[in-house]
């Protein structure tokens, strides 16, 4: 069962806060980011990523914990949560967002702070307390739900929020973790996780041989430009089980898969070559045929 801490230098880091008091301010080369509110009132939030390419789609996440090093602390925050960062916002950057956008010019998809429901975040919490205080110089480690935590490696990973609901006038709070930019390596954020590899063949794309358009789709249904088709993976072909048709002894038992072995781009679109079976590379040729 494999296992992994991630804790990414700065250069493959990606995180940062944004604050609705400064609402123009970009954080993303600061040493330390903040969750807090102070009175007004104000928010701050922690805006995060890590880069998950190592575990497999298809993987079963087991155990996910978030660990943030307390740099320094005003006192501790009441009603914190950490939600999924949804694919309208997927181009947010480290570099850019600051309170009222993403990357420094486009909006946040539901608005300021990104914090509306179902646009910006998840709906469902990855992880909920009623207070965290952590201790100046001390880990505190998040616990993730593993259903939420999933959905990163199924459905996209951009990102995570961590922030306060907390919205009372006159409180004052906030804690200060340090970021992937701070010069001590070992405090920088981690996160660990232990999944289990899928077992048998993942596939990638499906492809309708008789959809005029000759599109191919990702696992979620949406529609993959050509130029995007990666090799070494399996494509799942729908319309083929036809009265009549032909099994050929060089097919893989799962006879509606074939496996895209090379792609390459040329004057006349997608070129894409399968593994070696008489029907696979007939289906191949007419996927290439697609416009995406």
């Amino acid at each position: 069962m494999p296992e992994q801490t991630f804790q990414p230098a700065a250069a493959d880091g990606k995180d940062t806060w944004i604050n609705s008091r400064f609402p123009a301010n970009n954080y993303g080369a600061s040493t330390t980011m903040s969750l807090g509110y102070s009175s007004n009132p104000y928010s701050r939030d922690i805006h995060i990523a890590f880069d998950l390419t190592p575990i497999k789609k298809g993987s079963k996440i087991e155990i996910a914990t978030m660990s943030l090093y307390c740099d320094s602390k005003l006192a501790g925050v009441a009603n914190v949560e950490i939600r999924r960062i949804l694919e309208a916002n997927a181009a947010w950057t480290e570099g850019g967002a600051d309170w009222n956008t993403m990357d420094g010019v486009n909006a946040w998809a539901g608005g300021a702070g990104c914090e509306v429901y179902g646009v910006d975040i998840a709906n469902t919490t990855m992880y909920s307390s009623a207070s965290v205080n952590t201790a100046v110089g001390a880990w505190e480690d998040f616990s993730l739900d593993v259903g939420e935590f999933q959905a990163l490696i199924d459905v996209g990973n951009y990102g995570i929020k961590l922030f306060s609901t907390e919205r009372a006038a006159g409180t004052n709070a906030g804690l200060d973790y340090r970021t992937s930019d701070h010069a001590t390596a070992n405090t920088r954020p981690k996160l660990y996780v232990r999944w289990i590899e899928p077992s048998g063949r993942l596939v990638e794309y499906t492809f309708d041989i008789w959809d005029p358009k000759r599109r191919i789709k990702d696992q979620q249904g949406r529609i993959v430009p050509p130029e995007e088709v990666e090799p070494d993976n399996w494509m799942r072909v729908l319309g083929i089980s036809m009265p009549g048709a032909k099994v050929f002894e060089s097919l893989v038992e799962d006879w509606d898969v074939v496996y895209i072995m090379e792609t390459a781009m040329s004057g006349r679109g997608l070129r894409m070559k399968g593994n070696r079976n008489e029907l696979a590379e007939v289906i191949i040729s007419r996927a290439a045929g697609g416009k995406g």
